[in-house]
């Protein structure tokens, strides 16, 4: 029971940042929004960055896990031309 409320608990925040954004809909512009979404971009790189490769290559498989970084970034970039 103890888990399943501190699971369902995370749930708050997603609510309230819908109740938020849904009395805000009308006072966001796209240029905003493409500001958001530009920052949540950047903060995961940023993360990925920082902290899971720096992790992922302590476990002795360091040219793997930037190769496949790299190669998945190409993917993207191709993917994104189509």
């Amino acid at each position: 029971v103890k888990s399943f409320l501190v699971s369902a608990s995370t749930a708050i925040p997603i609510v309230a940042g819908f109740l938020v954004a849904r009395h805000l809909y009308h006072v966001i512009t796209g240029d905003l929004i493409a500001i958001i979404v530009g920052g949540t971009a950047g903060l995961m790189i940023y993360i990925s960055a920082d902290e899971l490769i720096p992790a992922a290559c302590q476990g002795g498989v360091g040219h793997r896990t930037i190769f496949s970084f790299m190669a998945g970034v190409l993917l993207v970039i191709v993917l994104g031309g189509i």
